[in-house]
C-alpha cells in the first residue's frame, strides 16, 4: 500500500526568523557553559591507590608530628594525587593543603586512629581525599562559543539563502518571463509559507495568463474564419446578382420570358443576401451585444403548432409529413416568445432542407416541474460523426461545397443554440437509427439566466 509523501513543514517567515535569532542567541552561551562544566573534572587516584594512601597515613600515626616523616609523606601523597590532613593527639598537624578548611570532605573520608587494644585511646584523626579538581580556563569554552556562533550564523544564512533568497530570485526571474515562458513554472521548494504562497499565486497567474492567451489565439482564429466565411457567403449572391444585372444592362435578355427569369434570379440573390445579413445581425446581437431574453409566460405547445403551420407550405411542396405532438396540459414557461419562435423556426427550416421528399418531421414537447423540453426529429440522412462536435459553430456546414442549393447561411443552428443558452437551457443533437436526426431543446422553468457562448458547436 502506497503512502502519501510527507509534506514539508511550512511556517511563516516571522516564526523562522524568531527561531533563528533564538538559536543565535542561545546556542553559543550554552556551548560555553557546557564545555566549561565538562572541563571541571576531578583528578585523583583509583580507589585502590586511595585506600593504600589512607593505610599509609594510618600506619604512620605515631610519626605524624615528625618533620622527616611529614617530608616523605608530602612526596608520597603528591605522587598518589591525594590530599590529606592529619591531626595527631599531640604535636603539630600535618596538611598538604594551604587551607584545608576549604577542601570538600565527605564524612566517609574521615577516620579516627585508636590505640591497639584500647579503643578509647585516640591516637589521631584526619582525612585523605583525592586532589581537588581544577576548572579549565575560559579560553577553550569561549573558542567553542565563537565557533558555535559562527556555525549557527552560517546555518541560518544557508537556510535563508535556500528557502528565501533563492525562491525569491526564481520568482523574480519567472515573473519577468511569464508572458513568454512556459505555463508550468518550475520554482524551487521553500519552507516559508509567504514565499510558497507567492510562488503558488505566480504559478496560477501564469497558467491563467497562458490559458487566456490560448483562448485569445483561438478566438482570433475563429474570428478570422468567421470573417472569411462571411465574405464567401456574401460574395456568392453578389456575383450572381451582378451577373444577371449585367446581362440585363447588356441586353442579353431578348424576350420577356428571359427578362422575367433574370429578374427572378436577381430577387432570389437579394433574398439570400437579406437572409444572410439578417442572420448575421441576429447572431451578432446575441453573441457580442449580450441581448438578454425577456420574461413572459409562453405556451411551448402553441409555439410548436404555430411554427409548424408557418412551414407547412414548404413541407407540402416537398411532400413531407409535418406532425406536432403535445401533451394535454399546456407547456408553460417564462421565456422570450419571439426568440423561442426563432429557435423552433430555425430547427424546422434545417429539417426541411435535409429531409428528402416524402419524408417525415415530428415536433414534440414535454414539461416537468424543473424544465420544458421540445424535440424536432427528421428522417434525413442524419449527421456525420465528424460534424457533430461542430454542429452549432457559426458558418459551419458539413458538406464540402458551400452551395446555397444544399444549405443556408450557416448561422441558423448557431443562433438557436445561443438563444437557448441565453435562456439558461441547452440544445443538443443526435442521430436516430436507421435514418434521421433529432434536435432537443431544454429550458428551465424557474426563470431566465444568461448563458455562455462557450462550447458552441452545428449542422
Amino acid at each position: 500500500m502506497k503512502t502519501a509523501a510527507a509534506r514539508p513543514v511550512r511556517l511563516s517567515l516571522r516564526r523562522w526568523l524568531i527561531g533563528a535569532l533564538l538559536c543565535i542567541a542561545a546556542l553559543p552561551p550554552l556551548a560555553v557553559w557546557a564545555l566549561h562544566a565538562v572541563s571541571a573534572t576531578t583528578t585523583g587516584p583509583a580507589a585502590q591507590a586511595l585506600a593504600a594512601a589512607r593505610a599509609y597515613a594510618i600506619d604512620g600515626v605515631s610519626r605524624w608530628s615528625d618533620p622527616s616523616w611529614q617530608a616523605g609523606a608530602r612526596g608520597y601523597f603528591a605522587a598518589e594525587q591525594v590530599d590529606a590532613q592529619l591531626r595527631p593527639a599531640s604535636g603539630s598537624w600535618f596538611a598538604t593543603l594551604a587551607a584545608p578548611g576549604t577542601a570538600r570532605v565527605r564524612p566517609a573520608d574521615k577516620f579516627v586512629v585508636t590505640g591497639p587494644g584500647a579503643p578509647s585511646v585516640i591516637l589521631g584523626s584526619g582525612w585523605v581525599i583525592p586532589h581537588a579538581g581544577r576548572r579549565a580556563g575560559w579560553a577553550g569554552p569561549l573558542a567553542a562559543g565563537i565557533f558555535t556562533l559562527a556555525l549557527t550564523v552560517a546555518a541560518t544564512g544557508a537556510f535563508l539563502g535556500r528557502h528565501v533568497v533563492r525562491p525569491l530570485s526564481a520568482v523574480s526571474r519567472a515573473a519577468r518571463t511569464v508572458p513568454y515562458g512556459a505555463a508550468d513554472l518550475r520554482l524551487p521548494a521553500t519552507r516559508i509559507s509567504e514565499i510558497a504562497a507567492v510562488a503558488t499565486a505566480l504559478q496560477t497567474m501564469s497558467s491563467d495568463l497562458h490559458a487566456a492567451l490560448d483562448r485569445e489565439a483561438d478566438m482570433e482564429e475563429q474570428r478570422r474564419q468567421f470573417v472569411g466565411a462571411i465574405a464567401h457567403d456574401l460574395r456568392t449572391p453578389l456575383f450572381t446578382l451582378r451577373a444577371y444585372l449585367d446581362g440585363l444592362s447588356e441586353g442579353l435578355a431578348t424576350s420577356p420570358q428571359q427578362t422575367s427569369r433574370y429578374l427572378q434570379n436577381c430577387r432570389r440573390s437579394v433574398s439570400a443576401l437579406d437572409r444572410l445579413i439578417t442572420d448575421l445581425f441576429s447572431y451578432a446581437h446575441l453573441e457580442y451585444l449580450g441581448q438578454q431574453p425577456s420574461r413572459e409566460p409562453v405556451d411551448l405547445s402553441a409555439l410548436l403548432r404555430s411554427a409548424a403551420q408557418a412551414h407547412q407550405p414548404r413541407a407540402d411542396a416537398k411532400r413531407i409529413t409535418l406532425t406536432v405532438t403535445t401533451p394535454a396540459a399546456a407547456c408553460t414557461l417564462a421565456a422570450d416568445e419571439h426568440l423561442l419562435t426563432r429557435v423552433i423556426g430555425n430547427l424546422i427550416d434545417n429539417a426541411l432542407r435535409h429531409t428528402p421528399e416524402q419524408g417525415r418531421i415530428e415536433l414534440c414537447c414535454a414539461h416537468t416541474a424543473d424544465e420544458a423540453a421540445f424535440t424536432v426529429t427528421d428522417t434525413g440522412p442524419g449527421i456525420a460523426p465528424a460534424d457533430l462536435p461542430h454542429l452549432f459553430t457559426p458558418l459551419y456546414r458539413g458538406e464540402a461545397s458551400r452551395s446555397r442549393a444544399t444549405g443556408g447561411a450557416g448561422l441558423g443552428l448557431a443562433i438557436a443554440h445561443r438563444i437557448l443558452l441565453a435562456h439558461g437551457g441547452t440544445l443538443t443533437a443526435c442521430n436516430i437509427p436507421p435514418n434521421g436526426a433529432r434536435f432537443t431543446g431544454r429550458i428551465p422553468t424557474s426563470g431566465i439566466s444568461g448563458g455562455s457562448s462557450d462550447g458552441v458547436t452545428r449542422r
